[in-house]
């Protein structure tokens, strides 16, 4: 939109170069203001004084809605769209809080313009108005006038929690977590500042603030917690804000926790009238252990389990003493100390009901202990958050749904567990909200009634240091949808798979630190789950049907498994292919250990320096299907089936098979340990091929290689095979290398006839000599 006021203003000159005089009248053009700027005088008896027209860009400057305490910016062009310059020599009525980048004088060529940057910047909430008159140098012009306005409105914000509690930590091992603001307006954006009074242990780290929030939403600074010394710390910050200035106080805990690791303990909870055998996790144990402490309280008949569990009783009294506490393991001069994993209650039905009004008051702690849970749901758009040392039981069969949010924070742990002993309870189900729920040190025994899930998530909670123990089903479900965030985590003694991701539009996003004792499978989940990167490191997993991520399911598009830590394999739990148009890549480093039949209709593909490491399964290539393996002399690619990969294991896999239609795209590979049960061979190659060069084909508990196609296969090398090198049952093409198999005949045609059909001028022993066959001499 263009608003101007034009002046036609011609002026002409004497010959003796006098005053000039006005030829035209002034015309007034549009709604808005204009300027022009006369030419002059001595230019001559023809010329004509160029006209200047100022335009204005946008007619007005609307805001729109700002925040009281910030600022707003806006671009006002000035245009000179006259022939002669202009100049703007003053904006009339501009005043706080609205501003400009630059004023006046202000010159505009002919033909040019300048940008102005308009600002306001509010001190109280309010409707924001006025005029800015621009004037210029153009005798007679009139002002152009902009309207500015601006809606001022004030932020208002509450912080989610008054207490940051950064749990226990080791010193010189830094923790971190956020103070967040909730921006409750409606309209305005929320801002932080500042945190004032923050010090050592305590730091902001560089960077974050300003931190902004939509309505709606949280703005959040990061607060590290890095003690350097065992200790207690706690102090009170101000957050300030432009909804206000709000009081949070950091806390935190730092102890050495010593040589011996203490992960959890099963159950994570007794009352004070009950005598109560638990079991601790962590280690390496070597040996009985000397002592175990529940805070100040010595368990009593102390065992060593394994190099992982040792188990004590904890000792009945009214004198000992409640709430959360600390365990210590002992063995000799050793120690380990898990911070806040066990809590000590009054009796059973000596506590308070986890009801609708409890709900309603968003938080319940341990002063309610143990709560009895009396609700089935946490609905949408709510929250609750559980203080850490919370004891919630719940009846046989009884679930609870978390439709909104449960928070459970830092400091300890917060333990879901049966009301009796033998009555399992069905487990907590998460769905998809906002905010995600988070959840620290859960603990959730006896779930998973008639096997069904102990833990199921639908959305993105995250767990950290979460616990399942004594569970009847899987001990956490990602359904369809949902998210796996496990950051640090002990499965114990659970029936199902430890972790499980059953649907394809679920998402391995973050497993780190799990320890994993008694499940089915750690991990259990479809391919695809698996492709971009690895899950992360730090995992312990043993005493399980297998050891191992269990993968099934077809991978119909490209796919390529991640490489994982050391320790992670990926095993075969339910049928796995490659679909026509799939390919499935293996990551350089992917440990899959193939202890079933790979069907492949697409194309698996193997890195140079890669391959697969198989336990009893083989690999189908179907008709249109692709065997691609190109290593180099350095770089190989290696199927093989063995536990030591120095030690051959004869007939450990059933080897590749290349079905009629297959396609073998290989070069510098090596097969081994095929034969399974005395059948078939390292290479099975019942179709056509293109030449095939530099292969090795050793350690099969029958044959190296069976060609049952034309091609070549060139330059191959064959050692440690049981029967014979090669058997030739079809086809024609050329073979060369050699073998160092002490079969005779090491080549073996059947039918016979078939020596008619195949070129082997080259098929040697280590000596040069000639390898022998079953062919009639010439």
């Amino acid at each position: 939109l263009a608003v101007g006021l034009a002046l036609g203003l011609m002026a002409g000159c004497d010959d003796g170069g006098g005053d000039s005089t006005p030829t035209a009248d002034m015309a007034t053009g549009g709604a808005g203001g204009m300027g022009g700027a006369g030419g002059g005088g001595d230019a001559g008896p023809d010329a004509q004084a160029g006209v200047g027209l100022l335009v204005v860009e946008p007619a007005e400057l609307a805001f729109g809605q700002v925040a009281v305490g910030e600022g707003a910016e806006a671009d006002l062009v000035l245009r000179n769209d006259g022939d002669g310059d202009l100049q703007v020599t003053a904006f009339e009525g501009l005043a706080a809080p609205f501003g400009a980048s630059r004023m006046p004088p202000i010159s505009v060529p002919a033909g040019a313009s300048r940008t102005v940057v308009f600002t306001v910047q509010p001190e109280a909430a309010g409707a924001l108005a006025q005029t800015v008159r621009l004037i210029t140098d153009v005798p007679d012009a009139a002002p152009v006038e902009v309207p500015l306005s601006a809606q001022a409105v004030q932020p208002t914000g509450e912080p989610e929690a008054d207490t940051l509690d950064f749990g226990t930590v080791e010193p010189g091992t830094p923790g971190g977590d956020f103070i967040r603001i909730q921006n409750t307006s409606e309209i305005a954006t929320l801002r932080i500042n500042a945190v004032v009074g923050v010090a050592a242990p305590f730091e902001v780290p560089d960077g974050q603030l300003p931190a902004e929030a939509p309505p709606g939403q949280s703005a959040q600074v990061l607060i590290q917690f890095n003690p350097d010394a065992e200790g207690e710390f706690m102090q009170a910050v101000t957050v300030s804000t432009n909804a206000g200035s709000f009081e949070i106080t950091l806390q935190g805990r730092a102890i050495t926790a010593g040589e011996l690791s203490v992960q959890a303990v099963q159950p994570a909870w007794a009352p004070l009238d009950v005598e109560q055998r638990v079991v601790v996790f962590g280690g390496p144990f070597e040996a009985a252990p000397t002592a175990i402490m529940v805070g100040a309280v010595a368990l009593q008949d102390l065992e060593l389990l394994d190099a992982h569990r040792v188990a004590g009783n904890v000792p009945a009294g009214a004198q000992a003493p409640g709430g959360l506490v600390d365990v210590r393991v002992e063995i000799g001069g050793s120690f380990g100390v898990g911070p806040a994993l066990f809590v000590r209650t009054p009796p059973v039905g000596q506590g308070q009901a986890l009801d609708a009004a409890a709900l309603a008051a968003g938080t319940v702690g341990p002063e309610g202990n143990p709560w009895t849970l009396a609700v089935d749901q946490i609905p949408a758009e709510s929250e609750l958050e559980i203080q850490p040392g919370t004891v919630i039981l719940a009846d046989a069969g009884a679930a609870l749904a978390v439709d909104g949010t449960l928070r459970t924070p830092e400091g300890g742990v917060v333990v879901f567990a049966p009301a009796a002993p033998d009555a399992p309870w069905a487990g907590l189900r998460f769905a998809d909200a906002t905010p995600a729920s988070s959840l620290n040190g859960l603990v959730v025994q006896g779930a998973g009634a008639e096997g069904a899930p102990c833990v199921t998530t639908a959305g993105t909670a995250s767990f950290n240091r979460v616990q399942v123990h004594g569970c009847g089903g899987d001990g956490l479900r990602v359904a369809a949808g949902g998210t796996l965030v496990v950051l640090g985590g002990t499965f114990a003694d659970v029936a199902g798979d430890a972790m499980a991701l059953p649907t394809a539009d679920s998402t391995v996003f973050r497993l780190q630190g799990t320890w994993v004792y008694g499940a089915r499978w750690p991990v259990r989940a479809l391919l695809q789950h698996f492709g971009g990167r690895p899950i992360g490191s730090g995992h312990l997993w043993w005493g399980n049907a297998t050891d191992a991520i269990g993968v099934g399911g077809t991978v119909d598009g490209a796919l390529t498994l991640s490489g994982q830590p050391e320790g992670v394999t990926y095993r075969v739990a339910d049928p796995v292919a490659v679909a026509a148009g799939g390919t499935l890549s293996l990551a350089l480093n992917a440990p899959f250990r193939l202890d079933a039949e790979l069907a492949v209709a697409g194309t698996l593909s193997l890195p140079a320096g890669g391959g697969i490491n198989a336990d009893g399964g083989r690999i189908v290539i179907a008709e249109g299907g692709t065997l691609t393996a190109r290593g180099t002399q350095a770089d190989r690619v290696v199927l093989q089936a063995r536990p030591d990969p120095e030690v051959p294991n004869p007939g450990g896999w059933g080897g590749v098979v290349i079905e009629p239609g297959g396609v073998l795209d290989v070069e510098n590979a090596t097969f081994r340990d095929g034969g399974l049960g005395g059948e078939g061979a390292n290479l099975v190659i019942n179709a056509d091929f293109e030449p095939v060069r530099g292969c090795a084909f050793d350690d099969s508990a029958r044959t190296g290689v069976v060609i049952n196609g034309s091609g070549f296969l060139l330059n191959s090398t064959w050692l440690g095979n049981g029967a014979e090198s090669v058997r030739v049952t079809g086809g024609s093409g050329r073979l060369t290398g050699v073998t160092a198999d002490a079969a005779n005949p090491a080549l073996v045609f059947d039918p016979v006839e078939l020596c008619a059909d195949w070129e082997v001028p080259a098929f040697r022993l280590p000596d040069m000599s000639d390898a022998a066959s079953n062919c009639p001499a010439e």
